[in-house]
């Protein structure tokens, strides 16, 4: 004869239902504090703090996004590093710290990771966010942008390695501008847990920008561009 093995309540977890905790994706913007407007004349550094009570960064889905416009006379074209032509530096930091600092942020792009390491489908996709050119000749606006190079041409015009045409950016133009956070911070696959973050003394992303006069190759520089709408 068997006998009914009887548990202790306290004890018996076989009749408890698993309990999971849900998980939802959100997606945060994070604007700057110190202004709505940059470029080098005026308030020259983007400084945007990230910090939630109840959220996980995710780095690897971190991204910028800005304007660019230019209310100067002359038109102007960007040269290889695309999006990342407006700033000197990048640099991260908490309660004025510098956790991590990126210099010469834009001849770094335009000089050596844009030709070295973007291939052919990297380059179409900047083609349309980062004003790249995607597999063409670099002239003829926006729209030649996404439109591959026919056969026969130079050989430049197949490769990452041209600059843009000097008419890329008229005058009183503007262009949206989306590329990815530097620094190691946002390169990693780990969650971050901003809840964990000090709430008085938050991460903070430093854009400082720069005269396009001094860029590694940009040709008819104008004075009147600027940044706006920028956000992480």
């Amino acid at each position: 004869m068997e006998l009914e093995r009887s548990i202790p309540r306290s004890i018996n977890y076989q009749d408890v239902l698993p309990v999971a905790v849900p998980a939802v994706a959100r997606r945060r913007k994070f604007y700057p504090v110190n202004g709505t407007t940059f470029n080098f004349l005026g308030t020259g550094e983007i400084r945007v703090p990230i910090h939630s009570v109840n959220s996980m960064l995710d780095p690897q889905h971190s991204y910028v996004e800005y304007f660019v416009f230019n209310n100067g006379a002359r038109t102007f074209g960007m040269d290889l590093g695309g999006a990342h032509t407006m700033f000197e530096e990048i640099r991260l930091e908490q309660g004025g710290r510098v956790l991590a600092r990126e210099q010469n942020h834009a001849r770094l792009h335009a000089g050596i990771l844009s030709a070295a390491q973007v291939n052919s489908d990297g380059q179409l996709t900047e083609s349309a966010y980062a004003t790249q050119r995607g597999l063409n000749d670099g002239a003829g606006g926006v729209v030649a942008q996404v439109t591959p190079e026919g056969a026969g041409q130079l050989g430049d015009a197949y490769s990452n390695l041209k600059h843009n045409a000097v008419g890329q950016l008229g005058a009183g133009g503007f262009m949206k501008f989306t590329m990815a956070m530097p620094t190691g911070l946002f390169t990693q696959d780990k969650l971050l847990p901003l809840p964990l973050v000090d709430q008085n003394a938050p991460l903070h992303n430093g854009f400082p920008t720069r005269s396009l006069r001094s860029c590694w190759y940009m040709v008819r520089c104008p004075s009147g561009w600027g940044i706006t709408d920028c956000k992480i």
